[in-house]
């Protein structure tokens, strides 16, 4: 006759295991439906930011802008 172990054939510690295992993965998934980690969004956030002065400071450079709009522009992109 065999041992009883609990966890529907599991022992313990592999019943203890999978129980982790699901909550990471529900975890995880909650995550990704949330648009990932804020880190990601502060990422992407900056590079946006960086992208659009980097444009502004180049259309400037070409005399296509004053300094009052480059100016004003910029603190828009700043503010955002």
């Amino acid at each position: 006759m065999g041992y009883y172990t609990p966890f529907w054939g599991f022992n313990f510690f592999e019943g203890f295991f999978w129980i982790i295992m699901i909550a990471l993965l529900i975890a995880a998934m909650i995550r990704v439906a949330r648009g990932g980690s804020s880190y990601h969004r502060h990422w992407r956030y900056h590079y946006r930011n960086t992208a659009a002065l980097d444009i502004l400071k180049q259309r400037y450079a070409k005399g296509e802008i004053t300094k009052d709009e480059f100016d004003r522009m910029k603190r828009d992109i700043e503010e955002e």
